[in-house]
């Protein structure tokens, strides 16, 4: 992701980019240059150069790149100049944890009297602005023969692209303001088309502009399309940055010194120790300890990048003051940064020391006051000997990088710091070399495959290749409680254990267009030293055919290449936290094979990318004198999310008897990821691999193993990842799944879901029915829903209150123990008003409080669903706690913290009659009040004044509350039989008066009275729930029933698209509004 300028000469498909990343082209000289201002960029290739300067206006939001082309050869060249960037108009924090949800309620459209592309993000309410953006020519010289753009990220990247190799499809710009495509996944590409005569050049200006305000937006866009407001606002820049004001701003000599502690921040390094870059522990400590938490006592959340300084003496005070004038730069800048300065100054009446870092604190929260914006720096001064171990821990571990205020240069320290990263990054390739892996991917667009269901397993079927790709990422999700994994086709996804969210073990990409891996599997023929994937990625064998197969339980991805045949199979253990992939090559040729298998994963061991700067990992060898590696083991320092110490580990292992050669006992290995990749970010397959490990580096575990083949002969090994919640336990683990055989575990597996799936089988006329229902339908709501709580699209992580009730109601027949304890479970999370947590994170049980009315009244249906499939009535007397927490503040939609538990109990069947007794209020139709949002969470404002109804929660509560009356008969509880009774009396008069539109039933009521699901609305007239569960509750009049129901062929089944939509016409600009 990012923004990048690429040339392409007319005739080709493929652009280069004019910097040394993304897609440099080797026949080009690149070179960079950074300035106070501004950085300028050259590309020198025979016959052309390309130079362009990047930098910001100082008067107005807008980023300028002014591109120069020069021809330097004897002919006329065509060429097209162009310039793409991701759109997400959000955080980095919203854009990193949901970017495909994110990125839905982004549109697009063309400006053509502006000749610019404008990107708004739709707000969650009409009242409010939200970010909008626009990318344009601002000025462009010479000969142009025509603009062009896409929007469109899926056809500007392409399919398991990258951006080192683009699709690049661009379209001619419209000659009139029309919507834009975006395929759901925005990109801002512009494409200037230009001819250069001999000796001439071209000049090309590209602009990104952003405001909350879109006449603002306008006026910039219209501003800087004046070639005299780009020169001014470059000439502004260069004189503002030449200005020195000494109290305010650092000398420019310290540039360089502040670029690279820039660079500290914005990106999770490697950390290095030596030279004068300080540490408060052994680069090398065994057992480290970090928990934010204990940082909160002092004003610091740890969530913002740390520069730690250790200051002693007065000495140090000029490089302090230096560092102070940084961070009111980052301010500036919105550059986060927490600058954190330990004392160790004598205790004296004196101090000067102390007295001068007070001062310089006290300047910068005199500067934050008058800062508009949000505050994203602070300055902290605490005392070294004041800290506690585990605080000095944290803020070492944490930090991004540490230095001394001792007398020496900051340039001294930054010097050593720079040359300690080029010594990581040099030192591990023992060989000092490496082979490229290239990227194989179509120069157009290409068709998606037809797959089949075998017609008793299920298994879904398909090919990929250079030619052949589906248009969207397909999944199989493989979990068990512990443990799981998601492997689309490409073999990308990742892996994690516990919580698919706060615990990843690697990285879940959540990019349907570009699904990187996180997780390699490369072989390499040492002949030709050629190096692809084992899986159709950007990295597979672009002469292969690939044959991708999911089943319940396991993913097979297989290719044949030249004279192997390759076979990937991944699965989850059915009980212990094990991910296998067992991989088989036969060389099926007349001659010897000589390959290299390498198995490589990023850890990522947390939520999100940074997490992985506290992660140490080490090796695990057998013990002497066999002393051969058993895995690799990478354990979490950071405690604050519940998982401190959890390690995970991968390891190779036997996948049977007959299936290893002693002789192939040749395993390199390394956890460093930096070896994998070249300074422009390609990955690489080192020749030999650096073999480290430890705290700080950047993190993952590979292992590389020779192989020789007789014709005729194959190899099998089995990749092992695992998880355990001690360094010890993980260790044990590993050697305990090393005792299974790999085919034996992918049986194990295989049986676990033919067992629970065989429970119930479904007959009807269409075989793919009976497919679906009867082996993936059911496979799904465990695997991916109950287990995982995760896919492709959303990985969740947390229990939904009424999500996972409603997913085990599935098991009433085939597992119905699981429903009786997601009830137990849910009982547990609500509090003794009748409440219940939306959903909740763990460990831990941190979650969200809401005004939602529907969550609670799972808890009574799925009671009543038990109950008629099983007639265990004994499970409504087990005792449950309740919750203690916090109210909802008065006018907030919701309360996220961590609740505990009451000490108070009550039964199973006094739950459930809670969430009943608390769901009786009614609004001035008669029907119960909608709160913050009903089934449909979207519809978070038409109650959220307290006065919306809802009539689907009307049919709801009328069917739930019919069971629970001859519950409550047979509990002898006879006042909730009366007032139950008498609420239902009151639900279905309003039913069949107040909710009946003529034709169908409305869907809810605003706050104001207003109907929602009206006839007499333009939109959102007709509402598919409120119709279907007038049906499923069985309290409507079977006239009525039809009626409804015709009114939903009538008006919202679409037999072409072959959907039926919630509602229609879709609610884009009704007032009021009903939400999100």
């Amino acid at each position: 992701h990012g923004s990048f300028l690429y040339v392409r000469q007319m005739g080709s498909s493929v652009p280069v980019s004019v910097t040394s990343h993304p897609a440099p082209d080797a026949q080009a000289v690149y070179g960079s240059i950074f300035h106070t201002d501004r950085v300028c960029f050259d590309a020198l290739w025979p016959g052309l150069k390309v130079h362009t300067t990047v930098w910001v206006s100082p008067e107005d939001d807008i980023e300028l790149r002014k591109v120069v082309v020069s021809n330097l050869g004897d002919e006329v060249i065509e060429l097209e100049l162009i310039s793409a960037l991701d759109i997400t108009l959000a955080t980095h924090a919203a854009d990193e944890a949901h970017p495909a949800f994110s990125n839905l309620f982004i549109s697009a459209d063309w400006l053509p009297a502006q000749q610019a592309l404008r990107f708004v993000r739709t707000p969650r309410l009409q009242t409010e602005t939200t970010l909008q953006a626009a990318h344009f020519v601002s000025d462009a010289e010479g000969d142009v023969l025509g603009l062009r753009c896409q929007t469109d990220r899926q056809l500007w990247l392409g399919r398991n692209h990258t951006p080192a190799r683009p699709l690049a499809q661009l379209g001619r710009v419209p000659e009139v303001p029309v919507a834009l495509a975006t395929g759901l996944d925005p990109v801002a590409a512009l494409g200037v088309m230009l001819r250069i005569a001999p000796g001439a050049q071209a000049c090309v200006t590209f602009a990104t502009a952003a405001s909350q305000d879109p006449a603002t937006l306008r006026a910039i866009i219209d501003k800087y399309r004046q070639p005299t407001c780009v020169e001014r606002a470059s000439a502004m820049s260069a004189t503002l940055a030449s200005i020195q004001w000494a109290s305010h701003r650092p000398h420019r000599d310290y540039l360089p010194a502040l670029q690279a502690l820039t660079t500290a921040l914005v990106f999770t390094l490697p950390k290095v120790h030596g030279g004068h870059v300080a540490s408060l522990l052994e680069p090398q400590a065994a057992h480290r300890v970090c928990d934010r938490r204990v940082l909160w006592q002092l004003g610091i959340s740890g969530d913002r990048p740390i520069v730690l300084m250790m200051a002693g003496s007065p000495q140090g005070l000029g490089l302090l003051r230096t560092l102070a004038q940084a961070l009111r730069e980052w301010a500036h800048g919105g550059v986060a940064c927490d600058l954190v300065v330990l004392s160790s100054e004598s205790h004296s009446y004196h101090m000067p020391l102390q007295r001068e870092l007070t001062l310089l604190r006290e300047h910068h929260d005199a500067d934050l006051a008058t800062h508009s914006g949000p505050v994203v720096t602070s300055l902290h001064l605490l005392r070294l000997d004041e800290l506690s171990a585990p605080q000095r821990d944290t803020l070492d571990s944490l930090a991004r990088i540490a230095l001394q205020a001792d007398g020496h240069a900051l340039m001294h320290q930054m010097k050593a710091w720079v040359a300690e990263h080029g010594v990581s990054k040099a030192r591990p390739w023992r060989g000092g070399a490496n082979d490229d892996v290239p990227t194989h991917q179509a120069s157009t667009r290409v068709p998606a495959p037809v797959g089949s269901f075998a017609p008793v397993t299920g298994t879904f079927g398909f090919d990929v290749s250079a030619g052949l790709r589906p248009s969207r990422p397909w999944v199989n999700v493989l979990a068990n409680a512990q443990i799981g994994a998601l492997v689309s086709e490409s073999g990308a996804g990742n892996t994690w254990a516990l919580n698919s969210r706060l615990n990843q073990l690697t990285a879940w990409s959540n990019d349907p267009v570009a699904d990187p891996p996180a997780e390699w599997l490369l072989l390499q023929d040492r002949r030709t030293r050629e190096v692809w994937s084992l899986a159709p990625s950007a990295w597979g064998a672009g002469d292969a055919v690939y044959r991708v197969e999911h089943a319940q339980g396991t993913t097979t991805i297989r290719h044949h290449r030249g004279a192997l045949d390759v076979v990937a199979r991944w699965c989850v253990d059915p009980v212990t936290a094990i991910r296998q992939v067992h991989v088989q090559v036969r060389n099926l040729g007349t001659r010897r094979a000589h390959l290299r298998l390498v198995g490589m994963v990023e850890w990522m061991m947390g939520e999100k990318r940074g997490d992985r700067a506290t992660l140490a990992t080490a090796p695990c060898f057998a013990p002497l004198p066999e002393g051969r590696l058993l895995g690799l083991l990478c354990t979490r320092i950071e405690a604050a999310t519940g998982f401190g110490g959890g390690t995970a580990f991968f390891c190779e292992a036997s996948a049977g008897p007959g299936t290893e050669d002693r002789n192939n006992d040749s395993l390199d290995w390394t956890c460093d990821r930096s070896e994998f990749f070249d300074a422009q970010g390609h990955l690489v397959v080192p020749l030999q691999m650096g073999r480290r490990s430890g705290f700080g580096l950047d993190p993952c575990a590979a292992m590389s193993r020779m192989v020789t083949l007789r014709a005729g002969a194959a190899f099998e090994r089995v990749y092992l990842m695992g998880y355990a919640a001690t360094e010890a336990a993980a260790r044990t683990l590993a050697q305990e799944a090393m005792a299974v055989v790999g085919r034996v575990r992918e049986e194990a597996a295989l049986d676990h879901w033919t067992a629970l799936l065989g429970a119930t089988q479904v007959s009807t006329p269409d075989p793919l029915l009976d497919v679906l229902v009867n082996r993936w339908l059911l496979y799904q709501t465990v695997a991916s829903r109950l287990y995982a709580k995760a896919g492709f699209y959303q990985a969740g992580g947390a229990t939904g209150y009424r999500d996972q009730l409603q997913d085990a109601m599935a098991l009433a027949w085939a597992q119905p123990d699981t429903l009786r304890a997601q009830i137990v479970l849910c009982a547990s999370r609500q509090f003794e008003a009748g409440d219940v947590q939306h959903w909740w994170h763990t460990p831990g049980g941190a979650g969200v409080r809401t005004h939602f009315s529907d969550d609670l009244l799972w808890l009574p249906f799925a009671c009543a669903h038990y109950l008629e499939r099983t007639e265990d009535n004994g499970f409504l007397r087990e005792q449950v706690s309740f919750l203690e927490g916090s109210a909802i503040p008065e006018g907030a939609e919701d309360i996220y913290e961590s609740p505990g538990a009451t000490t108070t109990t009550a039964s199973v069947y006094e739950h459930a009659a809670r969430a009943i007794d608390h769901s009786l209020r009614t609004g001035e139709h008669g029907l119960p009040l909608m709160g913050g949002g009903d089934w449909n969470d979207g519809m978070n404002r038409v109650g959220h004044g307290g006065r919306g109804e809802s009539v689907w929660l009307a049919w709801f509560l009328c069917a739930i509350v019919t069971d629970w009356i001859a519950l409550a008969h047979a509990q002898g509880d006879h006042a909730r039989v009366q007032r139950w009774e008498t609420a239902l009396t009151g639900w279905r008069r309003a039913l069949d008066t107040q909710a009946w539109d003529g034709d169908w039933y409305q869907r809810a009521f605003f706050d104001d009275g207003t109907a929602l699901g009206s006839h007499v609305r333009d939109e959102g007239r007709i509402d598919l729930i409120a119709q279907t569960w007038a049906v499923l509750s069985g309290h409507a009049p079977p006239e009525r029933q039809r009626r409804a129901m015709a009114a939903v062929e009538a008006h919202l089944v679409d037999p072409v698209a072959g959907l039926i939509p919630l509602l229609a016409p879709a609610l884009r600009h009704a007032e009021p509004s009903a939400g999100y």
